[in-house]
């Protein structure tokens, strides 16, 4: 299963897959509404933040940009595995850990529902393998025979929590289990900012967190947020578009295998790693996007199926009624792309 690390800045492997805009930013009247920009780094990646606004609104927010700082920041010293104080890294080095109703909890539920929905092919506790082919932020000498061992430490349903008077007892089966929320968290950060945005009256707005996007309301000239998936290749240089998108008050999170792998003995071994057999998942699916109303959600079922494989994927998402879009390879090595009908394409 793919995870999508929370990676220092500047990292060749932040933003596995870009999303660019296609606004058109024709100023409109002043009086009424304009368009606003806001760029940051968070989480080892970028932030784009797109929102239409009236004078009052912003002069009201004048802050806007300190506050969503200040929120991924505090969000970092939860789910961050690279943050060596962050509560979800204090719990990879204990046994348990005591946690109060915050995010750290809605990430452990929500994942514990998308394991379930995805047949595991969804696992937090993937973080083990991560390392074990060298993807992770951990720098451990494995032989291949460790493979077996290293398998045992992955599995969601090995992880537990319970209410303890205000708060909750995380515990796991094995102290050496460790989780990485990573392929949700992006998502989740998305979501974040959405509804700090919302609180501030600010409900016309397009969201991107590496990649990962929340489009809420329409621009001022009425018409909806236009996003593109680029082509799926694998150089980093090469970001071209491939397909675009309306989002109407939807998420989309797109998850790929084509540009973060390894070339171990003359093979390429990608970073989607099956959770199940411990092995690199390849398959001719190059990249997964998919369209629910948050992003978090949105981020889990992309890497799902991801380590699903095309067919898999496929036969998920029309039984969970998922809006998605899979660009594969055919026979002949040409691009060819199968979507769901609540796909709303503009090319």
């Amino acid at each position: 299963m793919r995870s999508k690390k929370f990676i220092p800045s500047g990292s060749p492997a932040a933003s596995l897959l870009l999303l660019f805009f296609l606004i058109s930013c024709n100023a409109p009247n002043a009086d009424i509404e304009r368009i606003y920009k806001l760029y940051g780094k968070t989480m080892g990646t970028s932030y784009s933040i797109i929102f239409s606004a009236d004078n009052t609104t912003v002069k009201a927010n004048q802050n806007l940009q300190s506050s969503i700082d200040s929120l991924l920041i505090d969000f970092d010293f939860i789910a961050s595995t690279y943050n060596t104080k962050s509560q979800i890294s204090t719990f990879n080095a204990s046994v348990q850990t005591s946690i109060s109703k915050n995010h750290f909890l809605y990430l452990l539920e929500r994942s514990k529902k998308i394991f379930q929905e995805t047949d595991q092919a969804f696992d937090p506790t993937i973080l083990p393998l991560i390392n074990f082919y060298d993807f992770g932020y951990e720098k451990i000498e494995y032989k291949r025979s460790d493979l077996d061992s290293v398998k045992a430490l992955v599995g969601f349903d090995k992880i537990s929590w319970s209410a303890v008077n205000d708060s909750f007892l995380v515990q796991k089966q094995n102290p050496k289990m460790k989780l990485d929320f990573n392929a949700i968290a992006k998502g989740y950060g998305v979501d974040l900012v959405g509804e700090l945005l919302e609180s501030k009256n600010i409900s016309n707005y397009l969201i991107e967190i590496g990649g990962e996007m929340r489009a809420r309301g329409q621009k001022p000239d009425n018409t909806n947020w236009k996003v593109s998936i680029v082509r799926p290749e694998e150089s980093k240089d090469k970001k071209q578009q491939f397909a675009g998108l309306k989002l109407i008050n939807q998420s989309l999170a797109t998850s790929g295998n084509y540009r973060n792998f390894k070339v171990v003995d003359g093979k390429k071994i990608g970073h989607t790693i099956n959770p199940q057999t411990g092995e690199p998942e390849i398959s001719n699916l190059l990249s997964a996007s998919i369209i629910t109303k948050n992003c978090a959600d949105a981020d889990a079922y992309a890497t799902a199926c991801m380590v699903m494989g095309l067919e898999k994927a496929k036969a998920f998402v029309q039984k969970q009624k998922l809006t998605a879009m899979f660009i594969f390879s055919n026979d002949q090595n040409e691009f060819e792309v199968w979507e769901t009908e609540g796909i709303d394409r503009l090319f």
